[in-house]
């Protein structure tokens, strides 16, 4: 039984090891940018550039927008279910929200993810500087959810902005909540929230975790620098760790989905839906 509750739901690293189909990617933030070095492969227009033999820089900052969510290019790419179950987060010793304020997700499986990406949770925490916890806040979320989220937010944007064609409220909302037609993220298991606490004081981040504001971008350039370092020691651990980040989001990161093989330039994702 589904529970709903509202909610609004410097240098460049040239080490790059191969993990599962994608690869390993370091983010650096160079000035207003978070730069992102991965493996050579299709041509990703102006969010790839080649910098040396097997190497391209992926770069969300200020100036660009990141590629959506929903985007042709992500949704082009082959989902080979590799039938990797379900685990949860919790009983394996990862620490969770319990009742975020900010989470309306009440799902049974709300910090359930699949075997490798608790794995990776697992190393990405234990790289973060003593005292500092990774928290997730929310991991799977069943499709009959993402589908409720999708449409009330959808009908929010086009309450506010009446003049907006259809085509421009669903690239709107597609910032912040994935449509529920395309295998989104967290229905696979392969997508997480994440926050970072020190003892019980959730780490400040520039803005509050799924608000809808020019901060949430992780590359925004209006954070003040106790959150752009906040949020630079989150990535470099989690993207350590083989996930990626979703540049709109800079709680949402990814392995195994159709976002995560866009980004590391594998061959297929290797979650559906679930």
């Amino acid at each position: 039984m589904l529970r709903f509750q509202s909610s609004d739901s410097g240098d460049l690293s040239s080490e790059v090891g191969s993990r599962c189909l994608g690869c390993r990617i370091i983010p650096r933030l160079v000035g207003s940018r978070v730069v992102v070095p991965g493996r050579a492969g299709r041509s990703r227009g102006s969010q790839g550039a080649a910098i040396g033999p097997g190497l391209v820089t992926r770069v969300w900052g200020v100036d660009e927008e990141p590629v959506l969510i929903d985007a042709p290019e992500v949704l082009a790419l082959e989902i080979r279910e590799c039938g990797e179950a379900l685990v949860d987060a919790e009983a394996a010793g990862l620490r969770v929200a319990a009742a975020h304020p900010r989470v309306g997700n009440q799902a049974e499986t709300v910090f359930w993810c699949r075997e490798s990406v608790l794995d990776r949770l697992l190393t990405a925490n234990a790289a973060l500087p003593s005292g500092v916890d990774l928290v997730l806040a929310e991991g799977h979320r069943p499709l009959e959810l993402q589908r409720h989220y999708w449409e009330t937010n959808l009908q929010k944007v086009r309450d506010g902005n009446p003049t907006q064609s259809k085509e421009e409220a669903v690239a709107e909302t597609a910032k912040y909540v994935a449509p529920d037609w395309i295998v989104p993220p967290h229905s696979t298991g392969g997508a997480v929230d994440v926050v970072l606490y020190r003892g019980e004081v959730e780490l400040e981040m520039g803005c509050e975790l799924n608000e809808r504001c020019e901060e949430m971008q992780t590359a925004s350039n209006v954070v003040d620098p106790e959150a752009k370092e906040n949020r630079m020691t989150l990535a470099e651990a989690m993207s350590e760790a083989g996930l990626v980040n979703y540049g709109h989001e800079w709680w949402h990161y990814s392995y195994g989905d159709r976002y995560w093989a866009f980004v590391t330039d594998a061959e297929a994702a290797i979650y559906g839906g679930l």
